[in-house]
């Protein structure tokens, strides 16, 4: 009795866990569309439709079978959904044609369809046709297991086996099939085309992945790849065309490409690869990829994927990328900056720092361009005075955009033969003085020969009257010329002459400029080298402007910080404006700054005859001025009295903006939760408000003996004024932990000058469980517990049963009894 029990607790255990805890996912009905199998014997496997014709008689006798393989193992997945064959029942559909050679009531004709997965065979449908059904083409099959579908899994494949019965000798049935003719045909609905078997992959000129295209890049470099893997549920054999649209948001359509020339036979999946030659000035945002395959069968599935235009970039070229030039010499270089984005962006232009003497520099360093739009900038490259003829260096010159595009281009320079010395200025050769001050020139002249010679260096440029020039450096004059020096110089050795120039309170003209020679004695005055040096004088005269040289340049500190908005310190300026007429004048005063500065002035003063009055000029920077503490900003003091018409004056002043760095670091999030197993991800950001190009350095620091793994998607970003970027943060929990997990994490943005600005995220963690059994196991399990306890009383014995004389200790035989419930 006790087996009994046991067997009915297991059976019902069985049934509840036999129950379903949720609905598997199925594919929506519209995906499925009719297919036809066709019959083909000795593992000749034809494709889906027919493709030669293959007409074959087979009899069968008693007991005969006949095996058919209906297709390739699937590639995945696939639902086969029956037809109603009778209300309420579905199966397949066998169109075969085959007949008796007697038909008599007593013929049978057994047909089961299997699903064979390796060595195993599983009936899924089955039909028995008799007598006069044996005729008929249609033979209807119904499922074995009743329901409308049938769930085949990748790798399986389907076999149809036809067995004679209680045929009589010595007649036969004859089965007659023909692929082309459709006689001998399997029929019922499918999904063998799915969307989600269509992958796209996009490659870059260079063959990388990439998920963006920049629409104005030069013509030969507007080029992708689309690298598209298609298949179908019994085979790449059996697509028949591949389209692929791409179009934007607006409907306009770039491309439409057809493809149909499948190969004849394959395996799995088929691969196929699209070169794009884009057109230019596609508008930034985002196209669609339409990828749709169609079988031969005409039915079709499609999938979308996207591809973004980017609104910026940078494309760096040069007509000349080798140069040469003597040692002491500047070569330069114009460099094209192209936007290859859609949309107007700023680029900024690097140049690699070089070594042994040499230096570059690019001018400008920065451009602003619309989509598609160039511009040039000059790269120039020094020579050092060391250099030897035939020494090579390389400049790498990187452009860069906001948005994270880089470009570079490689310029050469040689150094060529020099004839013997090389003839240098240090420093700029256009320079600006205001009346009664000096500026001086220093000119090197170095011999690069092998024997010592004697240099003459000298100007025959007179200057103006009010103006004054010396030539100082050397061992002698040189007599015939305005001012001129000689040196004798060694091999290898450098003599510096030094020509200062010199302007009064009273001159002539408002600029100079001259004409430096330089040749060796012992190759005459036809081997000279020239040099060319202007000097003006700012302000147009200083007749009515006058200012100490020490005060024209002014620095603005940044102060303070307001809304994300910079404020700068007032730069003052303190000049006198002198009236050297004989009556009283009335002085306009104008000051010329950057757009959005603030100008503290008086519009105009009195000034008695003979006499100056001091007045102060102050200007704030507005608050998005960059910092330029290389050369300043430029303000222009102008002056114009109003007796006098003609008589106005100007002074050139700058003001040089401090460099403030300031970078704030955000969270979206101050707290997220999540369970054990659970990746967290949130964005933070991160801002430069300060007035200069930043280099920022994320670091993650957890707590001590943290349960934690927490990295970010970017750790290094640079970032010019106001820009912002974000960064996302993913955390999850390792191990496994058996109570929720708090942790405070800080993420910190370290940039300029060791500055910092930080931010703390707490993060909880949970720790997941097991999922608990669905209702309808827990009563099932239930009522089998019931059940085995109900039945255990009912079988118990009763009080006394099996004791002898009614006496209280149970004898052997009432334990063998209880035993034998295991027997």
């Amino acid at each position: 009795m006790k087996h009994q029990i046991l067997a009915v607790v297991f059976i019902l255990t069985v049934a509840a866990l036999y129950v379903p805890s949720g609905t598997g996912g199925t594919r929506a009905e519209e995906d499925l569309h009719p297919l036809s199998l066709y019959l083909h014997q000795d593992n000749v496997l034809n494709t889906l439709p027919p493709q030669k014709t293959v007409p074959s008689v087979s009899t069968l006798s008693e007991g005969d079978t006949l095996d058919f393989t209906l297709s390739y193992p699937l590639t995945s997945d696939m639902t086969l959904r029956g037809y109603e064959l009778t209300p309420g029942v579905y199966g397949v559909r066998l169109l075969l044609e085959a007949t008796g050679g007697i038909v008599e009531s007593s013929a049978r004709l057994s047909a089961t369809l299997y699903v064979v997965k390796g060595s195993q065979e599983t009936p899924i449908a089955n039909g028995t046709f008799t007598g006069s059904q044996i005729s008929e083409q249609l033979k209807p099959m119904p499922f074995s297991g009743g329901g409308v579908e049938v769930q085949l899994t990748e790798g399986s494949l389907l076999r149809l086996r036809l067995k004679a019965e209680k045929v009589q000798s010595p007649y036969r049935i004859t089965v007659t099939y023909d692929s082309t003719a459709a006689r001998g045909r399997l029929e019922f609905a499918g999904d063998n085309l799915i969307s989600d078997d269509i992958l796209l992959k996009i490659l870059d000129r260079d063959g990388k992945e990439t998920s963006e295209i920049e629409p104005n890049l030069p013509s030969d470099m507007r080029r992708v790849t689309f690298q598209i893997t298609a298949s179908d549920s019994f085979g790449v054999y059996d697509l028949a065309q591949l389209n692929i649209t791409v179009s934007d948001t607006g409907g306009t359509d770039y491309l439409e490409h057809q493809f149909s020339d499948f190969p004849s036979s394959g395996d799995g999946s088929y691969t196929y690869n699209y070169t794009w030659d884009y057109p230019a000035n596609i508008p930034a945002g985002t196209l669609t990829i339409t990828i749709q395959i169609v079988d031969q069968s005409g039915y079709e599935a499609l999938k979308n994927f996207t591809l973004e235009v980017a609104p910026c970039g940078v494309y760096l070229s040069a007509d000349v990328t080798e140069g040469s030039g003597a040692p002491g010499e500047t070569v330069s270089y114009e460099v094209s900056v192209l936007n290859t984005g859609a949309e107007s962006c700023k680029r900024t232009l690097e140049v690699e720092s070089m070594s042994g003497g040499w230096s570059a520099s690019c001018t400008p360093t920065s451009l602003t361009l619309g989509g598609g739009e160039s511009d040039t900038v000059t790269v120039s490259v020094s020579i050092p005075s060391s250099a030897s003829g035939g020494d090579v260096a390389t400049t790498v010159v990187t452009g860069r955009t906001t948005g994270g595009k880089v470009s570079t281009i490689v310029l050469t320079t040689e150094v060529v033969s020099t004839g013997g010395f090389i003839f240098t200025l240090v420093g700029e050769n256009e320079r600006s003085i205001q009346p009664t001050e000096y500026t001086v020139f220093s000119l090197n002249v170095t011999n690069t020969g092998s024997a010592t010679d004697t240099f003459h260096v000298y100007t025959d440029s007179a200057p103006p009257l009010g103006w004054n020039i010396t030539l100082e450096g050397g061992s002698s004059d040189f007599p015939g010329h305005v001012v001129g020096r000689s040196a004798t110089i060694s091999p290898g050795r450098v003599e510096t002459f030094y020509f200062t120039v010199e302007v009064g309170s009273d001159f002539e003209s408002t600029s100079y400029s001259a004409v430096l020679k330089c040749y060796p004695e012992s190759q005459g005055e036809g081997s000279a080298r020239s040099i060319t040096l202007t000097v003006t004088i700012s302000g147009g005269g200083g007749k009515i402007l006058q200012i100490d040289p020490g005060d024209k340049v002014q620095t603005s500190q940044v102060t303070s910080t307001s809304g994300g908005s910079l404020r700068y310190s007032e730069a003052v300026f303190i000049f006198e404006v002198h009236n050297y007429g004989s009556e009283t004048w009335t002085v306009d005063l104008q000051a010329t700054v950057p757009s959005g500065w603030e100008v503290n002035m008086r519009d105009s003063v009195s000034v008695a005859a003979g006499e100056s009055e001091r007045v102060s000029l102050g200007v704030t920077p507005s608050p998005t001025t960059l910092a330029n503490e290389d050369s300043g900003y430029m303000i222009t003091l102008s002056a114009s009295v109003r007796e006098e018409p003609d008589v106005v004056d100007a002074l050139q002043l700058w003001v040089k903006v401090a460099e403030y760095h300031k970078v704030t670091v955000t969270s979206e999030l101050e707290n997220v939760e999540g369970v054990e197993g659970e990746t967290l991800t949130l964005n933070i950001t991160i801002k430069n408000t300060g007035n200069t190009e930043e280099n920022v350095n994320l670091q993650v620091t957890l707590p001590e003996d943290s349960h934690l793994n927490v990295t970010l998607s970017r750790y290094t970003l640079r970032l010019s004024p106001s820009e912002s970027a974000t960064v996302q943060v993913r955390a999850e929990v390792e191990g496994k932990i058996k109570e929720s997990v708090t942790e405070t994490v800080r993420i910190t943005g370290y940039y300029g000058e060791d500055s910092s600005s930080s931010v703390d995220i707490t993060f909880t963690f949970k720790p997941s469980r097991a999922p608990s059994p669905s209702g309808a196991v827990v009563w099932i399990v239930l009522m089998a517990v019931v059940v085995a306890i109900a039945i255990f009383f009912f079988t118990k014995p009763k009080a006394g049963a099996g004791r002898e004389g009614g006496g209280e200790e149970e004898g052997p035989e009432a334990r063998e009894t209880l035993a034998g419930v295991h027997m």
